[in-house]
């Protein structure tokens, strides 16, 4: 396992500010209450087993807890009562927890009597997270903002998708953020042109060769996250682990160069598609599945591009697509069952339609960056057709991601064919849309007869409709990274990932980096 280290590799801004509103202050409420929530001693079971008048969710097995007496004392001035504590009785943790009450092993006895308060037994939580929500728990919880939260026995972690509460390292709560987002804004009527976005990314790996693909997915359950990383010839398979990555496997992959890589799961089932080329420029795409931590291809040498364009509709937007001299062509729907896959009716795709770099939304959104770099949005289905939204200009995609088509006159020319990062659909602070990469180029570098691709720097933009419908893009601030971003994916947990591809023509060197991304507004 290898852990996150922080970024040498971009430019990063000084202040990432995540703010928020209503709904996260329900969130906030939820951990405030897991933290304070208090049973109450209501019999002595036997010897030290006390009987505990909470019981789940709050008072799991195993958790610590600290028994406290209380009494009500009155106001000399306003003449009103109010419970207070005036002292510890006893420690000792959770023995065993039901829906309606729990049992309580005392292993430091004070004089435990029934009507004694229970409570988790906290001192102080480690909190990794914004300032903002690290401000306002700070009010309530004892919180203590630290990198290294494992430094505590309590602590809050702060993720994309909500708030982890950990017990010696290990999750016992979770607690949704409300917000269909990565972080809380703090003005619901906030327009798209107001907002700025930066991103904050984590070196993970670095590799000695440029990564080609990645992507994410759930493909052994709907729980633990998996991220595929792809090169030329091998798939190294990672499962999240935390806010970490394991890898559990690497296979290589048929004869070709792989340039296109998905997790996706059909009927059940976890499957991992690659996309090859042969070296005379033709496609032959494989799909393996893991079986325990190895992976077993079941087919291969399919002459398409195939792709599954809705990973929540796997089965009904899986395509093939034909590729020859040097371009997509006619799109054909796929159905795949018990490992063999079998083409199916020709498709009416927009022109200029590219499979390598299409996604769809559940809303029938379906978006592509076609040969000149344009985005382009549609409406609709596959079986009905798709009626144009709006062309997106902005010399989107490329990457270290090519082949090189052979001259069909039979000379020794031989012209690259680039591939696009797929753009990927993401709700950032309140608005749907894309995450696009767009990789700015240097001039082709000549070294001793040939002609190199060098990239200057890889962007991200956020595509999305502001407040009035329009879809607006806009550069995701904060980091840039060297030469290229190869790949972008968003795991089905809300974690972005990201690859990047590095390359040196006068020493011949190549090199590509793996980095989890954080997305922050200001």
């Amino acid at each position: 396992m290898f852990n996150l280290k922080n970024l040498s590799k971009v430019a990063l801004f000084p202040f990432l500010i995540g703010v928020g509103f209503a709904q996260e202050n329900q969130d906030l409420e939820k951990i405030i209450n897991f933290f304070s929530v208090q049973g109450q001693i209501i019999a002595n079971a036997k010897d030290d087993i006390y009987v505990n008048s909470k019981g789940l969710p709050y008072f799991k097995v195993g958790f610590p807890v600290a028994i406290y007496r209380g009494t009500y004392v009155e106001n000399p001035l306003t003449h009103t009562k109010s419970f207070v504590i005036i002292g510890e009785t006893g420690k000792g943790y959770i023995y065993q927890s039901f829906p309606t009450n729990s049992l309580v092993k005392v292993t430091q006895n004070q004089g435990v009597k029934v009507g004694d308060i229970v409570r988790l037994d906290v001192g102080k939580i480690c909190f990794e997270g914004s300032d903002f929500v690290f401000q306002k728990l700070s009010q309530t919880l004892p919180v203590v903002k630290t990198k290294d939260i494992h430094s505590c026995r309590w602590s809050i972690e702060e993720t994309n998708q909500g708030f982890k509460i950990l017990l010696n390292q290990q999750e016992v709560y979770f607690v949704q953020k409300s917000l269909p987002g990565y972080a809380f804004t703090s003005n619901p009527a906030l327009d798209l042109k107001d907002l700025k976005i930066f991103a904050n990314p984590y070196l993970l790996e670095t590799y000695r060769e440029i990564p080609t693909a990645i992507d994410s997915g759930y493909i052994v359950d709907n729980k633990i996250p998996f991220v595929a990383v792809g090169f030329p010839e091998k798939v190294v398979v990672y499962q999240k682990v935390g806010d970490s990555l394991k890898k559990i496997t690497e296979f290589p992959t048929p004869a070709g160069i792989l340039v296109g890589l998905q997790l996706v799961k059909i009927n059940g089932q976890g499957y991992i598609i690659g996309n090859m080329f042969t070296i005379d420029a033709q496609p032959a795409a494989f799909i393996a599945k893991l079986v325990g931590t190895n992976a077993v291809i079941v087919a291969q040498n399919i002459p398409y591009y195939l792709a599954v364009l809705n990973k929540n509709a796997p089965e009904k937007t899986f395509i093939a697509q034909r590729f020859s001299e040097g371009s997509f062509g006619d799109v054909y729907s796929v159905q795949f069952n018990n490992d063999v896959a079998v083409l199916g009716k020709k498709l009416n795709m927009p022109a200029g339609f590219r499979a390598d770099s299409a996604v769809m939304t559940d809303d029938n959104t379906l978006a592509f960056i076609d040969s000149s770099g344009t985005l382009r949005i549609y409406k609709g289905d596959l079986q009905k057709g798709f009626k144009h939204i709006v062309d997106i200009e902005g010399d989107f995609g490329k990457s270290y991601v090519y082949i090189n088509i052979p001259d069909v006159m039979g000379t020794n020319t031989l012209t690259k064919f680039f591939f696009n990062p797929r753009p990927q659909p993401i709700t950032l602070f309140g608005f749907k849309g894309f995450v696009v990469v767009k990789n700015i180029p240097e001039q082709l570098v000549p070294i001793l007869g040939s002609k190199f691709v060098k990239y200057k720097k890889g962007k991200l933009y956020f595509v999305a409709k502001n407040r009035e419908g329009y879809y607006q893009s806009k550069p995701i601030l904060g980091a840039v990274f060297e030469d290229a971003v190869d790949g972008f994916t968003i795991s089905p947990d809300g974690t972005p990932y990201l690859i990047t591809g590095k390359r040196n023509p006068i020493l011949f060197q190549t090199e590509g980096d793996l980095y989890k991304l954080q997305f922050r507004y200001y």
